[in-house]
């Protein structure tokens, strides 16, 4: 038996790396989109999935792998569960990848974060800051 999830969406963050006595490892997280029905319209809502990636692939993530780039990922899904601080089991489920892409350039990435920062600075603004 063999699970197998693919994805593509936008990295989160910055990829984290860590090194264990087995070696390199990263992790991250990916958005993707899917549209849902609310209060008779359709809207896109995200989903966050939490990424790990070994060896020789976990090098390139790390150098690579900026918030705001879309990505390619495949891999294997993983169950955990953790108890919490109430004493109450939680399900998790995680993804250790077994192929990542990157699926534009750097530059497209550093365009597309500033943009959505743009976005945001333009949310913030009052209407005292608009000069009409």
């Amino acid at each position: 038996m063999y699970s197998k999830t693919t994805l593509i969406g936008r990295v989160g963050a910055d990829a984290k790396a860590f090194e264990k006595e087995t070696g390199l490892f990263v992790t991250f997280q990916v958005a993707t989109t899917g549209r849902e029905k609310v209060n008779g319209e359709f809207v896109d809502v995200p989903s966050w999935h939490n990424i790990t990636v070994f060896g020789k692939s976990a090098e390139y993530v790390k150098n690579n792998f900026k918030k705001g780039v879309l990505v390619f990922v495949e891999g294997r899904l993983k169950y955990t569960q953790k108890v919490n601080e109430n004493g109450q089991a939680r399900d998790f489920c995680s993804i250790t990848a077994t192929e990542v892409k990157l699926l534009q350039s750097k530059e497209r990435a550093q365009q597309v974060a500033e943009s959505e920062q743009k976005q945001i600075e333009i949310g913030n603004a009052n209407d005292d800051d608009i000069p009409f």
